[in-house]
């Protein structure tokens, strides 16, 4: 939601990204983050840009979700 604050603050509006890389490693971490392989490939996958607005904060954290389970899958 931090993000969805934000956006609403200062007018601008949040883009999506999804990452991913193969072959890579993924650490035990509370993130699980991608260590990139030598040679691997490296997909960057962009959403389209969400405007928000007071008025519209719930729904545009439903079409944030949306958006960014559709870029993992």
């Amino acid at each position: 939601r931090g993000v969805l604050h934000l956006a609403v603050q200062s007018g601008v509006p949040i883009v999506p990204v999804r990452c991913d890389a193969r072959p890579a490693f993924r650490l035990r971490a509370w993130d699980r983050k991608v260590v990139p392989l030598p040679f691997a490939r490296i997909r960057i996958r962009f959403g389209a840009p969400l405007t928000v607005d007071a008025e519209g904060f719930s729904e545009a954290e439903r079409a944030l979700t949306v958006s960014l389970t559709n870029a993992a899958n």
